[in-house]
């Protein structure tokens, strides 16, 4: 059956209900039945290219929507973005086309929620190109006690059992249709067979609840060590920030913006990338951050470029001891593509001189999983750059090296007045969830905020209630929690386990479908 008006209405509904469920908007609880519309039209689908059709339909909606603050940086750049990331709904497609075909009720609710997941994990980690950006569980963060279960299968493993719910709607909404009781819901029809998957759906969002409770009850954050953390936030406009004439400007802000944060007498001050608008390593202007870092007596890390060679220069975090001397310094290890480099060397060699006028840099990426630590309490942490946090493997591999708290420097300058600050945050909260660990995070125009290892937003930088394109700093006293999370004692492998299997149950049912239809 061909995709009627209707079927589309459908698929570009659940796009919108999807996009909706994020900042800025973040109507949270449309993403618990958001994909019931699609379900609803792929239940109808004759074929696999209509399903392909129809998944790709509603997946440019929910793209289109949600990375539309792209278009600051380059309206080409938003459109390719979101049809790249649309691609990835073709394999959801593919997925959900096989997982229909399967008869049985629970068989068919485990292979649509572990599609989702499938494919979520493919496009967060996707080589090169992965962007793991407003996954399904990420549209949870206002809800504290749902995002517990971080800590146990993390963003991958809540975004299944959040599709689940959307199946289990789903399917009592197919029943509901099959027997045209649409206008006669009762309870009767509800507590009998028919309304089996509603309250499936009802007992299973319940329990991820009831688990989040009962998890933040059993903790006693007021038991834990803690430090002091001063967040200061430039707000240094992108158009300005690596101009000749603005240099003093800028070292002057956050220079000041320092020596006040040092009234509140914290253990470290955090700048946001690149905050420092030169190579601070070979730069004449860093000896007065020195200075400035001396005369409080408190560490600092701050964000600058690194210079190397001419052909080897990073995008660092350095930290600076209450002497002013760099104590150690970090490469970012994940570059951002057609951003900091041109990837896939000579093969896209053609487009750097189309990338040098767009004003992309030249990066290498870092090779360390580099540790700092205070020296006054000895406090090991890390620090991710950018959208690092949106990487989960990535700030696990972190939290294994024994770091007490996370650090992200960020620059969402790029992105004018648009949820972007508000979505990469919640990617810097699921990090936190997902790892037991504290994060400080400080931006150059928001979110600066301090996260709990629960999700908690402890305090953020803000001014007449706005927290982005506001100049300041916050201090906010952060709980060294210790806790190691199932998620890293194992839970992070249960998604991609479950995935495979999910994978080749899928291949291995279309290559059989293919080798009967061949035979006949």
């Amino acid at each position: 059956m061909k995709a009627t008006k209707q079927d589309l209405y459908l698929c570009w509904s659940s796009g919108l209900l999807l996009a909706l469920s994020y900042p800025r908007v973040s109507f949270f609880p449309l993403a618990w039945f958001a994909l019931v519309p699609l379900l609803i039209s792929l239940a109808r689908a004759s074929s696999l290219r209509e399903t392909l059709f129809r998944t790709a339909a509603a997946g440019s909606v929910f793209f289109l929507i949600g990375l539309s603050w792209l278009r600051f940086v380059t309206f080409f750049g938003w459109i390719f973005v979101a049809l790249f990331e649309t691609c990835f709904f073709f394999l959801l497609g593919f997925f959900f086309y096989q997982a229909f075909k399967i008869k049985n009720f629970f068989l068919r609710l485990l292979a649509l929620s572990s599609a989702w997941m499938a494919v979520e994990i493919v496009r967060s980690e996707f080589p090169v190109f992965g962007l793991g950006w407003n996954l399904l569980a990420y549209s949870q963060t206002p809800w504290l006690e749902i995002l517990q279960f971080a800590g146990v299968a993390g963003a991958y493993g809540l975004g299944f059992l959040m599709v689940a719910v959307n199946v289990l709607i789903f399917e009592f909404v197919r029943t509901l249709r099959e027997k045209g009781a649409y206008s006669g819901l009762s309870p009767r029809l509800l507590l009998g067979r028919s309304g089996f998957p509603l309250l499936s759906a009802a007992v299973l969002a319940g329990s991820l609840w009831v688990y989040g409770f009962l998890t933040i009850q059993k903790d006693d954050p007021q038991a834990a060590d803690s430090i002091r953390v001063s967040l200061v936030q430039g707000n240094i406009p992108q158009s300005v920030k690596w101009e000749v004439m603005a240099r003093e400007q800028i070292i002057q802000i956050y220079t000041k913006l320092t020596e006040l944060a040092s009234y509140d007498v914290p253990h470290l001050i955090l700048w946001p990338e690149a905050s420092f608008p030169g190579f601070f390593n070979v730069d004449g202007e860093a000896a007065r951050v020195s200075e400035i870092v001396r005369k409080v007596e408190t560490p600092v890390v701050l964000g600058a470029p690194y210079y190397e060679s001419r052909k080897r220069v990073y995008n660092s975090a350095y930290l600076l001891g209450p002497d002013g001397n760099v104590q150690k310094t970090h490469h970012k290890l994940k570059l951002v593509p057609f951003g900091e480099y041109v990837p896939l060397g000579q093969a896209l060699s053609w487009l750097e001189p189309i990338a040098e006028t767009l004003g992309v840099s030249d990066f290498s990426p870092g090779q360390e999983l580099t540790v700092f630590e205070l020296e006054k309490p000895k406090i090991p942490f890390s620090v991710l750059v950018c959208f690092e946090d949106a990487f989960p493997r990535l700030a696990r591999s972190f939290a294994e090296k024994g770091i007490r708290f996370f650090a992200v420097m960020t620059n969402d300058a790029w992105f004018g007045v648009s949820g972007a600050p508000y979505q990469h945050l919640q990617a810097s909260v699921f990090r936190a969830v997902e790892n037991g660990l504290p994060l400080v995070r400080a931006a150059n125009t928001g979110v600066s905020a301090v996260i709990s290892k629960r999700g908690e937003i402890l305090g953020q930088v803000e001014k007449d209630g706005r927290e982005t394109f506001v100049t300041g700093f916050k201090t906010v006293s952060v709980p060294l929690e210790e806790s190691r999370t199932l998620y890293r004692r194992g839970g992070w492998a249960v998604p991609y386990l479950v995935s495979l299997i999910a994978a080749l149950f899928f291949f291995a049912r279309h290559l059989l479908a293919r080798s009967k239809a061949d035979s006949l």
